[in-house]
């Protein structure tokens, strides 16, 4: 750019300058935008040109700033004054020359500083609008116009520095309530005057319920007291006269008026607010209407407990119901007496006779209820129950706290289960002859019994059982009518429907609604599975009742694989362990079997299917400690059996059969050992005393080895082999009759024992009569010098 062209420029801006600082801001842009055509006109090269209009355009942009800057200026000063109007012309005018800069950060940032201000002008108008409707004593519309007021103020001040603002609204609002109070203690003081007392008493709550609606202050607190004293003197004043007058009507023994006008003083009196006074007027009712009251109870007492002098009157429910009814008479006029030591000692009174009566009903009741329990007359039973619950809502405590009704509820309870239990009883053993209809019937009569009973933790065990024992035998009976493959296409059908069920809840548009009914629908698959789970277990064990183990077991793992699809993560893991608690019990019952036969691999091999299904599962273990007793492997037999008490330590035959195992491989420290930790468990296990004896017998301890065998048929009289090896070692010790005896016993309980000894037990007898017989003989023939 030339120098001629600068010095126009700079002279044209100088003038512009001088135009904004006298706050000519429209002629000042004008003259900034004649530079700007002047440049257009001169400068030929582009960017150079663009370069300086910019910077002038900014300028312009500045000129305007100003110009707002100054009507905000204006706003505030017409705030002060309360020209509201005018404000809001003026921020429409700088709405209006805020359009004109170009700058669009610029523009924004000014846009929201005249909202804020255009906010602050409508603020100050809810406030002065609440002002002056304070000033016409119009309280509530005031108080509403304060409110939207602090709200709109909660919503433009944010900053610390403008919490000010805040508390000015703040502190209208409470000087509102304070004036409203004040209007209303007036209005209420005047009506006093006239004597309109309900009234007056109304404005005074009215005062108070206003006070209490300003912020927490000494103010407020005091002038709240203030109010319930004057409502409080009211009251005085109105009840007064009434015990006055009662106190007169008693001197004249006119007890029953007195006790009219004294409970209308109560009744009064009770109005008032907490305090001293109110205390002091209820105990001067109290000394002279409790005594009246107490005197009013005693003929009540007196024919209450001439009725409980008959003999034996607990066993009657109506006499007991009878006399619990008079003393409750009692009770309530205890009740109505004033709160004092009097009142507390003759209600502690009154309800410990209630009591005492009505528990002597109760006993008598759950006494025969008990016996006709054990006889399982159950109906009786109940009904004695019914007539004892009769008698404890007798009781001087509410029913709800009342523990004797908990208690015969409960007794309820346990006679049906008792009954339920029977029935369900009865019913296993028709499903153990596979008579299935009427095992059905049993567990339905079961059910409808159960829903006699009272809603508890109780109930709800009794009705899953019950609900148990009807899946099974219906699935066994199922079952047993080869209606496999139609139960199995009907839960197919199921969840055929479930799953169209489950496209069709996809397809619903609120969110909240397709979320719901999906997991509905997802919960109902899984009750399905589980069904189908319940049922191939059952057919599990009918196969493996029937020795078909290998069937039985493709069974449960059909079931596993179905538990997997279950989605609920708890109801899946419920149906696996008792799918694997069912397989490795059948797996554990088939190598029981093996064992008995001496099959020892495969009972073997149906132990380490358990363990891979469960290896926490101890009874596998102990039977494999078993098969290799019988393979004579000890040292296997004794691993197995130490995995088996690493799970159970109180397992007392793995303990037992560990010392067997050490036994016979002649380590009798440790057998010795290993059948003290059985004894541990149990001193009372007779095969732990037998396994001891064997020990010591090896050991050469004789009397030790006898002291344990007659320990173990003490405790069991049928264990042979203990009494077999007894006689050994008392024919060991020459004690043959004791022996023989010991013997003889051994082989009255065992068949194979009989069969192999007996013939020689029978010769020792036949040989000591030919001894006796001939000894007798030569008695007989002595010859006595």
């Amino acid at each position: 750019m030339d120098k001629k062209t600068t010095k126009k420029l700079k002279s044209i801006q100088k003038e512009a300058y001088n135009l904004k600082n006298q706050k000519n801001y429209e002629d000042a842009v004008r003259k900034f935008r004649e530079g700007i055509t002047y440049l257009r006109l001169n400068i030929k090269e582009y960017d150079e040109r663009e370069a300086e209009v910019d910077k002038i355009v900014e300028e312009i942009d500045r000129t305007y700033s100003k110009k707002l800057n100054d009507i905000l200026n204006k706003v505030k000063e017409l705030l002060d004054h309360k020209k509201f109007d005018d404000a809001h012309k003026m921020l429409k005018e700088a709405t209006e020359v805020n359009e004109n800069i170009s700058n669009s950060e610029l523009k924004n940032t000014n846009a929201r500083l005249i909202n804020f201000n255009e906010s602050e002008v409508e603020l100050r108008e809810l406030i002065e609008q609440g002002i002056q409707l304070k000033s016409d004593n119009d309280f509530d519309k005031a108080l509403i116009v304060f409110q939207k007021a602090l709200d709109n103020a909660k919503d433009l001040y944010k900053k610390a520095s403008e919490i000010k603002e805040i508390n000015e609204i703040k502190n209208l609002i409470n000087q509102t309530h304070l004036e409203k109070a004040n209007s209303l203690i007036k209005k209420a003081s005047d009506l006093k005057q006239s004597d309109e007392i309900d009234e007056a008493i109304k404005n005074y709550e009215n005062a108070i319920e206003s006070c209490e609606k300003m912020d927490d202050s000494l103010e407020k607190n005091n002038k709240i007291s203030g109010i319930k004293t004057q409502i409080n003197q009211i009251y005085a004043e109105k009840a007064d006269p009434l015990i006055k007058k009662g106190d007169e009507l008693i001197d004249l023994n006119v007890s029953e008026r007195a006790l009219s006008e004294l409970k209308n003083a109560e009744e009064i009196t009770n109005e008032m607010h907490d305090s001293e006074l109110k205390n002091e007027m209820l105990n001067k009712i109290g000394r002279l209407m409790n005594p009246l009251l107490l005197k009013k109870t005693e003929p009540i007492k007196e024919k209450a407990l001439e009725i409980i002098q008959q003999e034996n009157y607990e066993e009657s429910v109506n006499i007991v119901n009878e006399a619990a009814a008079e003393f409750k008479k009692a009770l309530d006029l205890a009740h109505e007496m004033i709160d004092s030591e009097m009142k507390t000692k003759t209600i502690n009174e009154i309800s410990g006779l209630i009591d005492n009566v009505c528990t002597a009903g109760i006993n008598v009741r759950k006494k025969k209820g008990q016996e006709l329990k054990e006889d399982k007359k159950y109906i009786e039973a109940v009904s004695e129950m019914y007539s004892a619950l009769s008698i404890a809502k007798n009781m001087a405590c509410p029913e709800e706290d009342n523990k004797a009704i908990d208690d015969i509820k409960n007794f309820v309870n346990e006679i049906y289960s008792g009954q339920i239990n029977e029935i369900l009883e009865e019913g296993k053993e028709l499903l153990e002859e596979k008579e299935y209809d009427k095992a059905l019937k049993k567990f339905d009569n079961a059910l409808s019994i159960s829903n006699k009973m009272y809603v508890s933790e109780k109930m709800d065990q009794t009705v899953k059982k019950v609900n148990e024992l009807l899946r099974e035998a219906e699935i066994k009976k199922l079952i047993s009518e080869g209606s496999l493959m139609v139960q199995q296409k009907e839960f197919s059908k199921e969840l055929e429907a479930l799953q169209k069920a489950l496209e069709d809840a996809d397809k619903i548009t609120d969110l909240t609604r397709k979320r719901v009914k999906i997991r509905e629908i997802k919960d109902a698959i899984d009750q399905v599975h589980s069904k189908e789970i319940k049922f191939l277990n059952e057919q599990a064990l009918s196969l493996t009742d029937q020795d078909k183990f290998e069937d039985g077991y493709v069974e449960f793992e059909k079931a596993i694989e179905i538990a997997k699809t279950i989605e609920n993560e708890e109801l899946q893991e419920e149906e696996r362990r008792n799918i694997i608690k069912l397989y490795t019990e059948e797996l554990n019952k088939e190598a029981k079997k093996n064992l008995k036969n001496k099959n020892f691999d495969k009972a073997i091999q149906s132990c380490k299917h358990a363990i891979d299904l469960d290896e926490d599962y101890p009874e596998p273990y102990y039977n494999m400690g078993n098969a290799y007793i019988g393979k004579k492997e000890y040292e296997q037999a004794i691993d197995f059996y130490k995995k088996a008490v690493n799970l159970a330590p109180k397992h007392i035959n793995a303990w037992c059969d560990m010392g067997l195992a050490y036994e016979l491989k002649n380590d009798l420290k440790k057998a010795l050992e290993s059948c003290n930790r059985a004894l541990e468990i149990n001193d009372e296990f007779s095969v732990g005393w037998y396994r001891i004896g064997n020990v010591y017998t090896h050991m050469n301890d004789v009397e030790k080895a006898i002291e344990s065998y007659k320990k173990a048929t003490e405790i069991n009289p049928q264990l042979a082999k203990a009494w077999l090896f007894l006689g050994r070692l008392y024919i060991q010790k020459n004690e043959y009759h004791d022996g023989i005896e010991f013997i003889k016993k051994a082989i009255e309980l065992n068949s194979e024992i009989k069969e192999e000894i007996k013939p020689d037990v029978d010769k020792f007898d036949e040989l000591i009569n030919s001894i006796t017989e001939k000894l007798l003989q030569m008695f007989k023939n002595k010859q006595d010098k």
